[in-house]
Order: structure tokens, then sequence, then C-alpha cells
């Protein structure tokens, strides 16, 4: 039902594409150039397709099941500073209790479009957000703990990293906790505190 809902209105190519894209009945995404290859054309026509496709789905009206997964997604976020680290997210029991959650939850918020994932980087975890100026929010936080954590040589506490954070501009300890989640950088310790990973 849900499936038909999102899918309605696409031709038969543009839901293959989608289905193998997000690997929504394999469990794996395929990349835009082996799609392109099996269908003889180039990833970029692949690419455009997959956007019109998207664009099209947009604009038909979102089953009430739908509008209810993506209410749930924007509730869990706020309620944890507006961002989550993408592998706590996707192992929340809410959200994974399906073969393939994790690429139809992907989908769903792609589809959305209001949503802004974060890749994976060397300092960062791949991370959801409600918006596009989390991130460099996030971004800037991180910076301010990394600065803070130098110059003391320390551990701190949450309660002394939100000081810090409050500093930089955030008085919301939920996104300071979301946040020290999806660094590499920062971790925390054994006794609840934390610290650079570059120390010994």
């Amino acid at each position: 039902k849900v499936f038909q809902a999102l899918f309605q209105g696409l031709n038969s190519r543009q839901k293959d594409i989608i289905i193998r894209r997000f690997g929504l009945k394999s469990g794996n995404g395929e990349t835009l150039e082996a799609i392109g290859k099996d269908l003889g054309l180039t990833r970029e026509r692949i690419r455009q397709i997959i956007e019109t496709a998207l664009a099209k789905a947009r604009k038909e009206s979102f089953a009430p099941e739908i509008n209810r997964a993506v209410l749930a997604f924007k509730s869990y976020l706020q309620k944890n500073g507006g961002l989550k680290k993408e592998k706590i997210l996707l192992s929340e029991p809410i959200f994974n209790h399906q073969q393939n959650s994790s690429n139809w939850i992907n989908f769903l918020l792609v589809l959305e479009g209001s949503f802004c994932r974060v890749g994976e980087t060397k300092e960062l975890h791949s991370f959801w957000a409600l918006d596009s100026k989390i991130p460099s929010a996030a971004e800037k936080l991180i910076k301010a703990l990394n600065k803070e954590l130098t110059r003391l040589k320390k551990p701190l506490g949450v309660k002394e990293l939100f000081l810090t954070s409050r500093a930089a501009g955030n008085s919301n300890q939920r996104f300071l906790k979301s946040v020290l989640e999806t660094s590499k950088e920062i971790l925390e310790t054994n006794d609840g505190k934390y610290g650079l990973k570059s120390w010994p």
C-alpha cells in the first residue's frame, strides 16, 4: 500500500531505477554507473531520471502512512537537538522494524526533501539533520569544543562542555549530545567525560 502510494505516477523504468538506486528490494543500493551500464545509459542520465522521478513523487500527495513516518522523523530529530548520527537513527526500534528498513528510511528522507544528510568524513560520522543550517552549526561547535579541550589538555564532563557550547552560541544540551555522537575527534572516556581522540 505504501509502496504503491510512493510510486504512483512513475513509469516502470523510473520505478526500477529508484528501487535499484536505494536498494529497496535487495537491501543494497546500486551506483549510478552500475545501473546505467545495465540499462545502456550514462550515469548522468540515470541521475537525471532519479531527480525527475523524485520530483514527480514529491508532487503526488503523500499517503497518510508516509506523512506519519515523516512526522515521526521530524519529531525524533527535534527531540535530539535537530540532528542524529545515522547509525543510531537507523537502529532505533521505531524505525528499524522490517527488512531493508534503513534503505526505505533513506529513501523517504531524500524524497521528503527538507531533511539534510551529511556523509561520513574523516572528522564526522554520517548524520541526518532537520535542515541544511544544522551541519554548519555542528561543525562550528565541534571546532569550539576541540579548541577548548586542546587548551585545557584534560577530559571534560558534559556540564563543562555545555559551558563551551553556550559560549559558541548553542544553548541546547540535546544538540550538544548529538554533536558529540557524530564527532570522530571527540570521544567519550570510560568515566563519562569527553576528550580528544589524539590523546594517549
